[in-house]
């Protein structure tokens, strides 16, 4: 129960909640379709070059149980 409250809780701190968006991915695999947060490096630039009311943009990736994060 502690995971599931701490899950809902994240992000709550930020004034400007209901406007950030999470951009997840569906991908084709050998057994079936994938789901995740991992995007492409140009990404958060092509979003915020496309999509006009887009203030801020980042992507975040993992490797290998390595966190990165871009702008």
């Amino acid at each position: 129960m502690l995971m599931i409250v701490d899950e809902f809780s994240y992000g709550s701190f930020n004034v400007n909640i209901s406007d950030t968006y999470w951009l997840m991915k569906n991908q084709q695999n050998a057994d079936g379709i994938n789901t995740g947060s991992s995007t492409a490096g140009p990404m958060a630039a092509d979003l915020r070059n496309e999509m006009q009311k887009t203030k801020y943009a980042a992507r975040i990736a993992g490797f290998g149980g390595e966190l990165t994060q871009g702008r």
